[in-house]
């Protein structure tokens, strides 16, 4: 049985949930979002009256009416992103008369290396999106087999885009239609305030450190204020609406007890930096070299080392100190800052806010934080306690408890809260194992049986009997000897084992883990049984398997072929009812919905049906396989057009199918991911938090899911 909860962002989670609200382009092609349409003209608007009136006359910040309106953004929403990319540059560059902003997007685009752009996405799968939350373009990607440079430049390629778009969302158009524009020149400078005025988000986020944490209660369970769950969620709430200019990779660890927020980022790189800029000071273009655009990179980390701080500090009044970490993607250097609450609060929170509009040619956050520069891991454990006689010792229990918390429930003998004992069924963390012994004799056994099954059919199907005849009565004895009501009961996963409370109505029962080679030995025989045609009895086996491990979705997906093969619709409907009640795996959801589609069809329940085909989604063929299925049934009752989503799941839920968000097991995974967390299960909180990230989508998800899991 594997465990395949990520331990870091990989780059088919960023494909995944940071897809969030639209692909733009990629391949292959898609359409934008309405809401992206929906331009937010007062968002992010750049604050320029400074330079406007400092500016004199050498800069025409004046929108001029233009003759035919403006999209210059639209080849991205339908075309691959190399030639998107290129359709806007030459789009503007063909303009008879352009204007300011089409020859800035020229000036912009220019720095773009089209042909090592195509190179990459020719090898590599990705898609541009727009984040309404972010209000920035998002570049999803699949890191693997990607080098370092490479996703520097990829990152390069997204910063352009988003340059174009601040300065756009500064003249009052974001994505709508551009109907005027100011000079060129203008336009560089309302760049160059949008680079310059990132610390004002330090200011907005130390405002909002007292709104409510919308995390805070998502099912039943409320998490304890100024706890893991609460700091981690506030975290992630304020720093994934940071709509940067460039692309902000990030996690964060609480550590200290919940004294200390470890930040991690990767620094901007010298290309992210414009090539050109108007100077207000000089009246004239500015070509920047690689020396001037490497220090602008430098001072603007700087600056989002101050801003992650205050996000750090904001998510709770416990955090003591933050300690930030930007690294360099292309040398894989690292510059540590850390910062103390009192220090930060009284002094740089003010001073974020003076760096307001002021240029990144300054280095003024940069010198600032030269003070509270970390020059290796031993300066750290000389702030964490103020006797530094008993620092190692401390040192030492603090990164012990650490360890603790990330255990496996196979290492873990703590016991459980009285809630999460109610919630799980389980007394100890032990009890939440799911983990088979890489050298169990059973599975041994089971692994050559396998082999025996195209030698010899009778002989591997007496091995199968026998093993499962043994394996069955151990199980019975050990419940038997168990001093009070248990039940034995087989997970495929971690947060399969959270699930299993759902379907048990005695809050007193324990469930005891079901050996690995008990499961799949019935599998395989009942896999047998229908090879050979034999459908009655492999079904017999299947209903075992369903009941020994409600939780499996390879188990109802055994039950429904066989039943699906014996016509036997209104139980297929009933097992994916079932089913769905805790599946929580898009691909899983969409595949016993398909199948219920199907079955629905068959029993003549044409609402329902085409209610379960238009709900697929997220499930590759299976998504194409159901839209073709649910026109060919809309052709069949003579409707022309299918059921929006709300009028699908409220058929469904007439019918008592329910799937997550609003499953039994869902809620019971989200009640879990805060209680585990508040009382330092991180192994699997963090897994519990991935499997809300994978239905729900939220990037905040993934930044807490990453946390916990280390």
């Amino acid at each position: 049985m594997a465990d395949t909860a990520p331990h870091k962002r990989s780059t088919h989670e960023q494909s995944h949930a940071d897809k969030r609200e639209a692909d733009i382009a990629g391949t292959p092609s898609s359409a934008l979002s309405s809401e992206a349409n929906a331009a937010r003209p007062s968002e992010g608007r750049a604050d320029v009256s400074l330079h406007e009136r400092d500016a004199g006359t050498s800069v025409d910040f004046s929108q001029t009416p233009l003759e035919k309106e403006l999209q210059p953004l639209e080849p991205l929403s339908r075309l691959p992103l190399p030639d998107a990319i290129e359709a806007v540059r030459l789009s503007c560059e063909a303009a008879e008369h352009p204007s300011g902003i089409e020859r800035y997007i020229v000036r912009v685009l220019s720095e773009v290396d089209d042909a090592r752009l195509r190179a990459i996405v020719m090898s590599h799968r990705m898609a541009l999106a727009f984040i309404t939350r972010m209000d920035a373009f998002y570049l999803n990607f699949d890191p693997a087999g990607v080098s370092e440079r490479d996703r520097s430049f990829l990152y390069d390629v997204e910063a352009a885009l988003n340059r174009i778009y601040r300065v756009l969302v500064a003249l009052g158009f974001g994505m709508r239609p551009v109907t005027s524009s100011p000079s060129e020149e203008a336009c560089s400078v309302y760049e160059q305030a949008a680079y310059a005025n990132v610390t004002s988000w330090v200011e907005r986020i130390l405002a909002d450190a007292g709104e409510e944490n919308p995390w805070a209660r998502l099912a039943t369970v409320s998490c304890a204020p100024g706890g893991v769950w609460d700091v981690l969620t506030r975290f992630a709430t304020l720093s994934e609406q940071l709509g940067l200019i460039v692309r902000l990779d990030y996690n964060v660890q609480l550590e200290q007890e919940g004294r200390e927020l470890c930040i991690r980022f990767d620094a901007p790189t010298w290309p992210g930096m414009p090539a050109t800029y108007f100077d207000l000071e000089e009246g004239a273009w500015h070509a920047c070299v690689e020396d001037e655009r490497t220090s602008q990179a430098l001072e603007y980390a700087a600056r989002i080392t101050l801003v992650l701080a205050a996000a750090g500090f904001a998510s709770g009044l416990a955090i003591e100190r933050c300690v930030v970490e930007a690294r360099d993607l292309e040398s894989g250097s690292v510059h540590t800052v850390l910062l103390e609450r009192e220090r930060f609060m009284a002094e740089l929170s003010t001073f974020a806010s003076e760096l307001e509009g002021r240029s990144l040619s300054e280095p003024l956050a940069r010198r600032a934080l030269t003070a509270f520069r970390a020059a290796d891991e031993a300066d750290r454990g000389a702030l964490r306690t103020d006797d530094t006689h008993d620092a190692a010792e401390g040192e030492r229990r603090v990164d012990e408890a650490e360890r603790v918390r990330h255990r496996a429930p196979e290492d873990d003998r703590r016991a459980l809260s009285p809630m999460l004992r109610d919630l799980l069924l389980a007394d100890t963390a032990h009890d939440l194992a799911v983990m088979e012994s890489e050298d169990d004799p059973y599975m041994q056994r089971l692994n050559a049986l396998h082999a025996q099954e195209d030698v010899d059919f009778a002989d591997a199907e007496r091995g199968y009997i026998a093993l499962l005849d043994e394996l069955e009565a151990q199980c019975a004895t050990r419940e038997l000897l168990s001093e009070g009501p248990v039940i034995t009961r087989f997970c495929e996963s971690y947060v399969g084992r959270i699930e299993l409370p759902v379907f048990e109505e005695d809050p007193t029962v324990r469930i005891l883990r079901a050996p690995d080679a008990l499961f799949f030995a019935r599998l395989a025989l009942g896999r047998m049984y229908a090879d050979a045609g034999a459908y009655e009895r492999a079904l017999d086996e299947a209903r075992k398997l369903l009941d020994s491990a409600p939780t499996s979705m390879q188990a109802h997906a055994t039950l429904v072929n066989i039943l699906a093969h014996l016509e036997r619709y209104d139980e297929v409907v009933e097992v994916a009812r079932h089913g769905l009640r805790v599946a929580f795996e898009r691909e899983s959801i969409a595949y016993l919905l398909y199948r219920a589609a199907f079955a629905h069809w068959r029993l003549g329940d044409f609402e329902a049906a085409a209610a379960c085909y238009r709900l697929v989604r997220g499930a590759g063929k299976t998504d194409a396989l159901a839209e073709q299925e649910l026109r060919m049934l809309l052709e069949e009752v003579g409707r022309n057009e299918p059921p929006t989503i709300e009028e699908a799941l409220a058929c469904l839920r007439s019918r008592g199918m329910v799937c997550a968000p609003w499953s039994d097991g869902f809620r019971r995974i989200v009640d879990a991911a805060v209680l585990l967390a508040d009382n330092g299960f991180y192994f699997l909180a963090g897994r519990c938090v991935h499997a809300m990230w994978h239905v729900l989508g939220r990037d905040e998800l993934g930044v807490v899911s990453r946390a916990l899991l280390g």
